[in-house]
């Protein structure tokens, strides 16, 4: 070993080390809070928007029916496919009734 690095690995084990501690603007640390508040508020929303959207894309699976793409609102979606449902229910009783007599 070469003295330099005995040298280093003496004093090393002598003096303890000192981490430095992160330097921050008070301005800055209040924005990443508020960063991290609003991205807990975002990730809310979307876990909410991907749940409202998820009961339409379900019920459309069991009818076998495409969603169409330009479908904004998950409500309204959600209704004319209950509708369709309603619809195709009150076919198969009277195709049912039709087959009896």
């Amino acid at each position: 070993m070469s003295p330099s690095r005995a040298y280093y690995y003496a004093l090393k084990s002598k003096f303890p080390i000192k981490f430095r501690v992160n330097v921050v603007d008070p301005v800055i640390a209040a924005r990443g809070e508020r960063f991290r508040v609003d991205g807990g508020q975002i990730r809310q929303e979307q876990k909410a928007r991907a749940a409202k959207v998820a009961k339409p894309r379900r019920t459309a699976q069991e009818m076998d029916v495409p969603i169409p793409r330009s479908a904004a609102d998950p409500d309204e979606l959600q209704e004319g496919l209950d509708w369709e449902k309603e619809e195709r229910q009150e076919r198969n009783r009277q195709q049912d009734k039709e087959s009896t007599l």
